[in-house]
């Protein structure tokens, strides 16, 4: 079975952990872990070694987090002593939702897809221009036709 933990910097776990349930009504399976809230901090290190303690032997665990390098990046690097175990930086919610959403284990090669994919749907939205960028669901061309 695949378990997620998401961690992040303040409340952007929880609310793309919102976003999951009211788009696809599975944000019960995934673990947030929200960090430096309220003035103060929490124990991402804690908090992930508690989801790790109920993570079967057969489980694939994938770690997200919102900034590579940041602290709470930082805290999840050592759980990568274990196989089972992958990270993700940079977690936005198209990624979420893909890998949530996914039937099958999700190797490597497939997690490296969707971060792509993922990657792309970050985009610059403007009128006029460069319309080509975003064509119509009916094959025309423009943001807006």
């Amino acid at each position: 079975m695949l378990r997620v933990f998401l961690a992040s910097h303040a409340h952007l776990a929880s609310g793309l952990q919102s976003a999951v349930e009211l788009l696809a009504g599975i944000g019960d399976r995934l673990f947030v872990c929200d960090a430096y809230v309220d003035g103060g901090t929490f124990d991402v290190s804690g908090a992930l070694n508690d989801f790790l303690a109920d993570a079967a032997p057969d489980d694939q665990i994938l770690l997200l987090s919102d900034l590579y390098g940041g602290s709470v990046n930082t805290a999840l690097v050592p759980a990568l002593v274990d196989p089972r175990v992958r990270l993700v930086s940079g977690a936005n919610l198209a990624l979420v939702l893909a890998v949530l959403l996914e039937d099958a284990p999700i190797d490597d090669d497939r997690l490296a897809e969707m971060v792509e994919e993922a990657r792309g749907s970050l985009r610059v939205v403007s009128i006029g221009g460069n319309d080509e960028q975003y064509p119509s669901d009916d094959g025309t061309d423009g943001f807006f036709e």
